[in-house]
């Protein structure tokens, strides 16, 4: 590895978003003492609805000093109407290329926050409807009541004839999809504004009500008191019949079991929330990684609350879903004391642990390059990694062809010393055939070795734990060896799906597993000695589970 003297950190920090959880990590980090500069793809401030008030204190006033005390400081940087093109280069030192109308320029700093907002689609086409006056989507109805609150004139005030006393306006919440908290917030405050200034009859149809976040069980509760009326479904929601300019709401209601038929006045469907465009392209062509729903962030439980896949580069607020405004503020400010962390050089784990590219061994294949979850490797006339950006999880280790990077505590030469070792210890009487071999990551398997180690397991002199920083660690020679050398079976644990903290070491581990076991099947072995698990650190009785049987096979096996 090159040493660290070799490497800086930029204290300065680009944000890319528009709203309230953008603003509030500029103005945290802006305390803590760094440059920000902040690229706005549009011209306006997302604005939050005025009426929105679950906490008690106004979320618009909040952005809006924010705002201001941001502008006045020389060491804030706006630039609207601007976008991100590309990112390039290693935490500490990123090379952002922006542009705008104007002109096209490069700034160089040392972390990437992305805090986006996200666009709302319609469902109209999901559903074969149309809007007009009569049909609204949440959105529309929220930005009228938002400019009514701020005396905006608003052309569509059209919808208002719906709201007397004798009318019904019915909401539709999160019955095509799971359904999240921010909109449920949103529908259950214009229904309750609704019954309050206009009387109307307010009917919710929904899966569910969410209401875990502060301040929403009350709204739930004040809704319930004036008379909103909720109907739940488990399944599909309510049959939607529309007739000239007639709609008709059709359904079983779960608890009589009954079948109702109601004719809102005004049907009010809600959206579905996704990344804008361009955020979503950006994401793929920096590596950061999104879930299966399409937002930033993949479902990895190491990377909660505010990391990426890549080191340097955070996420805040609602580009991972949509959020209430409480919990933008707070995943904000949990972004900008990460990047605090980062710059002050501070980790949960042992980071400095060397690692070693041999350059003699290194055929610059770029094997490397092309398996790292975390962008950490780079090239010029020779292969780089980047000590601020690797996680010394080993997977570009255990996939190198030449054998060539090597991690201190971990090389090849050590894992091989360990299996050695073994061949010293068969005379002694405490060592009880069969033997089995482990090799589990450390933040898994480690973890429920050290437990089984201070408990009283029958079987224990009969195993021997082989730590690995990652299960992508794993190399086939490993397997091989401990069969050479007399041990009955291997056992891999690895962290579960989606829960390993190099993203995809597990995946690797896997596959590196059945090459093996295809290796010795070939060699006219039993397979079966190998054999490959998921781990998580609290399984202490799955280790012990899978341990015995695998002994209990191998013994059978050998008994025939």
């Amino acid at each position: 590895m090159i040493p660290l003297q070799e490497f800086t950190k930029t204290p300065k920090v680009l944000i890319l978003g528009n709203g309230l959880s953008a603003f509030e990590t500029a103005w945290q980090l802006i305390s803590l003492g760094y440059g920000v500069v902040l690229i706005n793809p549009e011209s306006r401030i997302i604005e939050e609805t005025p009426f929105l008030s679950l906490g008690g204190w106004s979320v618009q006033d909040y952005l809006k000093d924010q705002r201001e005390s941001l502008e006045k400081n020389p060491n804030f940087i706006q630039y609207t109407q601007t976008t991100l093109s590309a990112i390039e280069g290693f935490a500490g030192e990123f090379s952002a290329h922006l542009k705008s109308e104007q002109k096209d320029w490069t700034e160089t700093v040392g972390a990437v926050v992305f805090a986006p907002e996200l666009v709302s689609e319609t469902q109209f086409a999901d559903s074969h409807l149309k809007p007009n006056a009569q049909i609204i989507t949440l959105e529309a109805l929220t930005e009228i009541f938002s400019s009514l609150s701020q005396s905006i004139p608003f052309r569509e005030e059209g919808v208002f004839v719906a709201f007397t006393p004798h009318s019904y306006i019915a909401f539709l919440s999160g019955l095509d999809a799971e359904g999240n908290v921010a909109d449920m917030a949103l529908t259950l405050s214009l229904a309750l504004k609704i019954r309050k200034e206009y009387q109307s009859q307010v009917v919710i149809f929904c899966r569910q009500v969410k209401v875990a976040e502060e301040g929403m069980e009350r709204l739930y509760q004040a809704c319930r008191d004036e008379g909103v009326i909720f109907f739940k479904f488990d399944q599909a929601g309510p049959e939607i019949i529309r007739s000239n300019d007639l709609v008709t709401l059709q359904f079983v209601d779960a608890i009589l079991e009954q079948p109702f038929e109601l004719n809102p006045d005004l049907l009010v469907m809600d959206s579905v929330h996704s990344l804008p465009k361009e955020i979503r392209e950006l994401a793929l062509s920096a590596q950061i990684g999104m879930d299966e729903s399409g937002f930033l962030q993949p479902a990895n439980v190491h990377l909660l609350p505010q990391a990426s896949m890549r080191t340097g580069i955070f996420i805040a607020g609602s580009g991972k879903g949509p959020m209430l405004p409480q919990t933008c503020i707070e995943e904000a400010r949990a972004a900008a004391l990460s990047i605090h962390h980062f710059f002050e050089g501070r980790s949960a784990e042992e980071m400095n642990r060397e690692v070693v590219v041999d350059e003699g061994l290194c055929t610059i294949c770029l094997t490397c390059v092309r398996y790292c979850p975390h962008q950490a490797i780079g090239w010029t006339h020779r292969i780089f990694i980047h000590p601020f950006a690797c996680r010394r999880c080993g997977i570009c280790a255990g996939e190198c062809p030449m054998d060539a990077i090597q991690i201190s505590g971990y090389s090849d030469h050590e894992v091989e010393k360990k299996l050695t070792a073994l061949q010293e210890r068969r005379q002694q009487v405490e060592f009880i055939q069969p033997r089995i071999v482990i090799f589990g990551c450390q933040r898994s398997a480690g973890v429920v070795w050290e437990e089984v180690q201070s408990s009283k397991f029958k079987v224990q002199m009969e195993v021997e734990f082989i730590s690995m920083p990652c299960a992508g660690k794993m190399d086939p020679d490993y397997l091989l060896k401990a069969l050479a050398l007399g041990v009955s079976g291997v056992l891999v644990f690895a962290c579960p799906e989606e829960n390993c903290k190099s993203i995809h070491g597990n995946t690797y581990a896997r596959e590196r597993i059945t090459e093996a076991k295809r290796y010795i099947e070939e060699a006219g072995l039993n397979p079966d000695r190998i054999r490959f698990e998921h781990l998580s650190s609290n399984m202490v009785w799955y280790l012990r589970e899978v341990v015995e049987q695998f002994l209990g096979e191998l013994k059978e096996k050998k008994a025939h």
